[in-house]
């Protein structure tokens, strides 16, 4: 992936960090498939806030193609990628964030939210999202722009919390097929999970899992199931169970591969988590 840094965009775009916590607003004149993250998974949430641009999102199979002032909110454990289409200029706001930055009370209301909003540029949900990215254009001081941050945020899911969703006929809809076997895996992480077991599984070749992997995800089933497995494994450890207790529960027969898989998808190993 190339390094965006304030050399290589038109705007500043600070980084705000705060356990994971983060704001980013992004301006390409002439963006490039080299400029995004290719299909990935996190265990925050993600709202992404479109200005412009000539690309959709993939979210879990799922196509939502955005338009001017659409909003999406991407769950934790969701894989996702941005589809670009053109070098027309792109621009959005993304902020990533944990269920612990939003108020106890909006917590279920956050949980229930729909993946796709339109936002009226004349309501004021447009006026808080909006000045995410001034802030961000104008305030430096991280310090400044955390204490701004995590005080808009709960604003932005109260107000969601009371906006309608968007026209369905705007989302092309996953492949029922890979629907169903996304949805066992990821209500099995802690089952062993092959390609093998899939295909036993569903009645389908291998091959054919592979290819619906690759057509409707743009990544292999046994990356998908991996990640899906670290990322488990990564909420088991925050709550403080062990590495090597979680590794066993999502039915990992090596800790060494365990600790390998999770280092690469996760740039850190378990333990960096268990100690915090």
């Amino acid at each position: 992936m190339k390094t965006l840094t304030l050399d290589n965009l038109e705007q500043p775009t600070p980084l705000l960090w705060t356990n994971e916590c983060t704001l980013s607003y992004l301006l390409l004149p002439k963006p490039t498939p080299s400029d995004f993250i290719s299909t990935h998974i996190h265990h925050t949430y993600e709202l992404i806030f479109f200005y412009e641009g000539d690309a959709d999102y993939s979210v879990a199979g799922e196509v939502y193609s955005l338009k001017k002032y659409d909003l999406l909110l991407i769950k934790p454990s969701t894989y996702h990628n941005i589809i670009l289409h053109s070098s027309h200029p792109y621009e959005r706001t993304i902020c990533n964030f944990h269920e612990s930055h939003i108020p106890q009370e909006l917590i279920e209301s956050l949980r229930n939210l729909d993946p796709y909003y339109h936002i009226p540029p004349d309501s004021p949900l447009f006026h808080l999202l909006d000045s995410l990215k001034l802030t961000v254009k104008c305030i430096s001081d991280k310090k400044d722009l955390q204490a701004f941050y995590l005080q808009i945020l709960p604003a932005i899911i109260l107000h969601l919390k009371h906006l309608d969703s968007y026209a369905a006929k705007e989302t092309i809809p996953i492949h029922s097929t890979i629907e169903k076997i996304i949805y066992y895996i990821d209500e099995n992480p802690m089952k062993p999970l092959s390609l093998s077991d899939l295909a036993k599984t569903f009645y389908l070749s291998e091959s054919h899992i592979a290819h619906l992997f690759k057509k409707h995800l743009n990544t292999s089933a046994t990356q998908y199931i991996n990640r899906k497995k670290i990322i488990y494994a990564q909420t088991l450890i925050l709550s403080g169970m062990p590495p090597a207790v979680a590794a066993e529960k999502c039915s990992y027969e090596s800790y060494a591969t365990f600790y390998r898989q999770y280092k690469k998808y996760l740039g850190v190993p378990p333990m960096h988590d268990f100690a915090k």
